[in-house]
């Protein structure tokens, strides 16, 4: 994490209950929101999809 800011970029996380995917994008966190631009988040217990604009997550709610 540098200057308050982490990015996650053509990576990919996972966790035992499901799967969390990023393709072509990044996530940032930055001043505490947690965005993500032109790319994808994906759950296993469904799937969320955003395209040509930004997720934030502000102040722990979507």
């Amino acid at each position: 994490m540098a200057n308050g800011e982490w990015r996650m970029a053509n990576g990919e996380w996972r966790m035992a209950n499901g799967e969390w995917r990023m393709a072509n994008g990044e996530w940032r966190m930055v001043n505490g929101e947690w965005r993500m631009a032109n790319g994808e988040w994906r759950m296993a217990n469904g799937e969320w999809r955003m395209a040509n604009g930004e997720w934030r997550m502000v102040n722990g709610e979507w």
